[in-house]
Parts: structure tokens; C-alpha cells; sequence
């Protein structure tokens, strides 16, 4: 979806300032991912990054009130940013994640509203990561709705690669199942034969996953995404940005349909 005119001048304007310079070290310093993407993939995240600090109401929750930095928004939203860099759109024109309209951020982990996995508020589903929570995507259709995050974990995830897990991409991969106002694992993808690989490569990889969780047995993904499939396509994400050339090893047909959605290749990266 193209933007208004008024608003691609805004962020014309916007952009062509330069990042302040302690926006750049904090990237540089706290996004793991930015320091491998290529100098092209840098410029156009920096970009995607400084709209949505700019477009999106973001808030401190709890003690968090009035400290939420924008050095601290622009750290979540280069990660949030990382997932768009290759659907092909254009930082001045297109709308980037319209169904997010608010961003609240807490402390650290916070008690959720929805005691279950999947849950309802009302009418309005919700995917929820647990009772104590360190994210939650809301789905209120076309819409919008928040994405409430912790802090610490949004750190955390964005400092360790290694670790596989990383809540803001978690999310946001909720944010863009839910483009079509359906929770199910498949975002809007490009074309029925894309449709027909999606449904068939990663339907086996959740039943594998499901099976090798109810076993025990170790696994390159979350056992988490073993709990529906849009919690699957949720931690399918995280490992492919933070733990790619395992996931290629471990399920190359997995590896070969998210790189063919977003269009990228995280295991060709330079290592951090």
C-alpha cells in the first residue's frame, strides 16, 4: 500500500537528515543482525528503522513510563525492520506494517492478559506468548493493533544471535501472518504455486517439530512452535535470522521457503 503524498514528503524530509550519531552506535553496538547485513541492506534498514520510530505511537508501560529512549525505539524497530528488507518496498513510499499502530514497551517480562496461548480479548484474537510475558502481537484486522514487548528481552535476543532467540522478530513475523486478518502461518505470499510449496514444506516441518518436541528430542527450532502453526511460523523466523546456516543444515526445504518469502539469505551474511 502506497502512502499518502503528504506523508512521503514527511519522510523525505525525515531522511534525508542524517542518523544522529548515537543512533548509529546503538545499532551498531546493540543489533547483532545490522553489523552483518551488507552496507546496501544497512542504508535501506536505517531507513525502515527511522519511519517506524517516526510513524508509530510508542510507549513506556510500567516503569518504563517517560525512559523509553529513542535510541531504545530505534533498536526494536531496525530488528522489526530486518524482516521487510526484502518484500520490495520503498522506505518513502510504502506503508510498512499497517496493521501496527502502537508499540508499548515494558521493562521486562509482564503479565499478560491472555492466559492462553491463543486467546480472544472480546472479540479480538491475540497471540500471546504466556502468562508471563515477553510479547504479544494483537490482531485487530486490517485495523492494526499493538505489539508490547520487554526490553530486556528485546535486547537480549537482539545482542545474541547465537542464542536463536529473539522476541521482536517473533512478533513481527505475528504481525505479517496477520496481513490477511487470519492467524494461521502463512503470510500473504506471492502466487498460488508459492501457496502450494508454503502449505507443503513447512505443514511437514511442524509435524517434525511436533513430534521431535513431544520426544524431547533436541531441535534447531523453539519446541514453542510446536504449539500451532502461526506460533511455528513465529520461531521459524527467529532461527532463520539468528541461526540460518543451522536451520539450512538441519531443514534445507524450510530454509529454501522462508528465503524464498522474505526474499533474503541471512547464511550468506558475514559472521558477527
Amino acid at each position: 500500500m502506497v502512502v499518502p503524498f503528504f506523508t512521503a514528503r514527511r519522510r523525505k524530509r525525515l531522511l534525508d537528515q542524517p542518523l544522529a550519531a548515537t543512533g548509529e552506535a546503538a545499532l551498531q553496538q546493540h543489533v547483532a543482525l545490522y553489523r552483518r547485513l551488507p552496507s546496501a541492506c544497512k542504508d535501506k534498514l536505517r531507513d525502515i528503522a527511522r519511519v517506524l520510530v517516526a510513524e508509530k505511537n510508542w510507549e513506556g508501560c510500567g516503569p518504563m513510563q517517560g525512559k523509553l529512549t529513542d535510541d531504545m525505539k530505534l533498536v526494536i524497530a531496525a530488528q522489526a525492520g530486518v524482516l521487510l528488507l526484502g518484500l520490495g518496498l520503498d522506505p518513502l513510499r510504502d506503508d510498512l506494517y499497517p496493521n501496527l499502530d502502537t508499540v508499548l514497551v515494558y521493562p521486562s517480562a509482564f503479565t499478560s492478559t491472555a492466559p492462553r496461548s491463543v486467546a480472544t480479548i472480546g472479540n479480538l484474537p491475540v497471540m500471546s506468548e504466556g502468562f508471563a510475558n515477553l510479547g504479544e502481537a494483537w490482531n485487530q484486522g486490517s485495523g492494526g493493533g499493538p505489539v508490547i514487548l520487554s526490553w530486556a528481552d528485546a535486547l537480549r535476543g537482539s545482542l545474541d544471535i547465537a542464542g536463536g532467540h529473539n522476541v521482536v522478530l517473533h512478533e513481527f513475523a505475528h504481525k505479517l501472518d496477520m496481513l490477511d486478518g487470519s492467524v494461521n502461518g502463512t503470510p500473504l505470499l506471492d502466487s498460488r504455486e508459492q501457496v502450494d510449496q508454503w502449505k507443503n514444506v513447512l505443514t511437514g516441518s511442524y509435524i517434525q517439530l511436533s513430534r521431535s518436541a513431544a520426544l524431547g528430542l533436541p531441535t534447531v527450532l523453539d519446541p514453542y512452535g510446536a504449539t500451532n502453526p502461526g506460533e511455528f511460523f513465529a520461531v521459524a523466523t527467529e532461527a532463520f535470522f539468528q541461526r540460518p546456516s543451522e536451520l539450512r543444515a538441519a531443514d534445507s526445504p524450510l530454509y529454501d521457503t522462508l528465503k524464498g518469502y522474505f526474499k533474503q539469505d541471512p547464511a550468506a551474511w558475514e559472521p558477527v
